[in-house]
């Protein structure tokens, strides 16, 4: 445990969880691993663990200002409780606050605030985990099994038959399994952001048209504050198409937009069009450049 209290004393408690957008999601919005041991006469003795999710470049771990205010008292000591959370909690915010990457890389999917609050609150399941006694029904709810655990939801199958009008044009309109399906549901399927980065590769994140723009006319805009930004190399926009002719080419193979990137002068179809690509050292510093 990388806590004041270093490995003494004997294992109380650990607790691992996630919140998903759904229960059965595999990805987090936040997750952690945490462990608390104790000493003599019940006393903490060391705390520490890990929380995924909360910035971007990976895992972040219990800081000592905060284990500190937990180890030596009991680990029911309400005021000690809510000092080690109280701690935890600020120091998650100064860390978020300090992570280049952390509002357009992993804000977009989950608010500041609310990350901020699953720390406190994964903290204080931690602390009930390790009363050792049976809790309240009131209290024993907060640390129940997720509903996600294969004993509360078995694994659920389904079929789907749908009938051909005429078996002479079959196999046409017949039910044909998505090749690929087995590997994405398993995640075996392999992704352009599963390989490995290669030395001097840059991340790419479309500049989007913003709300209330749908309708109007692309005017422009000042890239200056986006180039200033963090670890961004450039900004592409359709006055960089050796051909503009390309630049249509490229959307009709989409076919959502008249244009790959919407010049300047040219009609804004809805909200989120592309008008530009922010190109930089990693997708964190483009998609904050690219909200800039």
């Amino acid at each position: 445990l990388a806590s004041a209290g270093g490995r003494a004393g004997s294992l109380a408690a650990c607790f691992a969880d996630k919140v998903s957008s759904r229960h059965a999601n595999s990805h987090a919005l936040l997750n952690c691993c945490l462990a608390l041991r104790t000493g003599k006469g019940g006393a903490v003795a060391a705390v520490g663990g890990a929380f995924g999710g909360l910035v971007s470049s990976g895992t972040w771990a219990i800081p000592l200002s905060a284990a500190s205010r937990l180890v030596g008292a009991a680990p029911s000591d309400e005021a000690a409780m809510r000092g080690f959370i109280a701690e935890l909690v600020q120091q998650a915010a100064k860390a978020v606050e300090s992570d280049a990457g952390s509002a357009s890389d992993i804000g977009h999917l989950a608010p500041h605030e609310y990350r901020l609050s699953l720390v406190a609150s994964f903290a204080y399941k931690l602390l009930l985990s390790a009363q050792g006694s049976p809790l309240p029904p009131r209290l024993a709810s907060a640390v129940a099994g997720s509903l996600a655990a294969a004993a509360d939801r078995p694994v659920s199958c389904g079929t789907q038959s749908i009938g051909v009008s005429d078996a002479s044009l079959a196999p046409v309109s017949l039910p044909l399994p998505k090749l690929t399906s087995l590997l994405q549901a398993s995640g075996e399927a392999l992704y352009s952001s599963d390989e490995p980065s290669v030395a001097g590769e840059l991340c790419g994140a479309f500049v989007l048209a913003p709300d209330g723009s749908a309708g109007a006319s692309f005017c422009g805009a000042d890239w200056s504050a986006t180039l200033a930004s963090p670890g961004v190399v450039d900004v592409v926009s359709a006055a960089d198409f050796p051909n503009p002719a390309a630049n249509a080419t490229a959307a009709a193979d989409s076919n959502c937009y008249p244009f790959y990137l919407h010049p300047v002068g040219s009609p804004l179809p809805c909200v989120g069009a592309p008008v530009a690509v922010v190109l930089a050292d990693s997708l964190p510093h483009a998609r904050r450049g690219a909200q800039l």
